[in-house]
């Protein structure tokens, strides 16, 4: 139970220190550059963007692609389940 419980104090902490210290750091820039805080904003969706697009794009002969979704039952809701079995799209 402590092992869970330090697993989750670990993940909490580093996700709200995270984005305390993006937000501290976000602030003291536009106080020292007031007009940078939308291109600092464009900059930190790029390089997010950049690091995700190995996870929802293969290459293919043809370019890039979307790769294809992967669905199983347990990520889906319960209305989700209703829906594949009463069309029994399973």
């Amino acid at each position: 139970m402590s092992l869970i419980l330090a697993d989750w104090f670990t993940t909490i902490s580093l996700i709200f220190g995270g984005c305390c210290s993006n937000a501290i750091t976000l602030e003291q820039l536009t106080t020292e550059y007031p007009l940078s805080g939308s291109l600092i904003t464009a900059f930190q969706f790029l390089i997010i963007s950049l690091h995700g697009i190995p996870t929802h794009i293969i290459w293919t002969r043809y370019g890039p692609r979307f790769k294809p979704p992967s669905y199983t039952l347990n990520c889906l809701s319960g209305s989700g389940r209703t829906f594949l079995f009463h069309f029994a799209l399973e």
